[in-house]
């Protein structure tokens, strides 16, 4: 190997260190949104501190037509939402985990 080569090869192993020490940055601040959370649904859970939101269940919206007698409220629901989303039935796991993860960061835009 020639001084050339040795260098392109150090200069390769240093970037992919780089972005490997980015990656696992990324993956230390979503551990300790998560360690965040779980405490804090802890604390909920102990009685040592106030939920930080009150859930109510969402309101259901039985739409008339070919679902109607459908016990599947969820299933009365198809078709009746629009979006200018147009891939989700594609990349609905995305869209979950990217707002599930907005969620743990405290992300409001999200």
């Amino acid at each position: 190997m020639n001084d050339q080569e040795f260098r392109e090869h150090i200069l390769t192993f240093i970037a992919k260190s780089e972005q490997w020490m980015q990656d696992a940055s990324k993956k230390l601040d979503v551990i300790n949104d998560l360690q965040q959370q779980v405490s804090s649904m802890r604390d909920e859970l102990e009685g040592t501190r106030e939920p930080e939101t009150s859930l109510s269940p969402p309101e259901i919206r039985v739409v008339k037509g070919a679902h109607e007698d459908n016990p599947d409220p969820l299933l009365a629901l198809a078709g009746t939402l629009k979006s200018d989303v147009t891939d989700i039935s594609e990349r609905h796991d995305d869209y979950i985990a990217s707002a599930l993860l907005a969620e743990l960061r405290g992300d409001e835009d999200e």
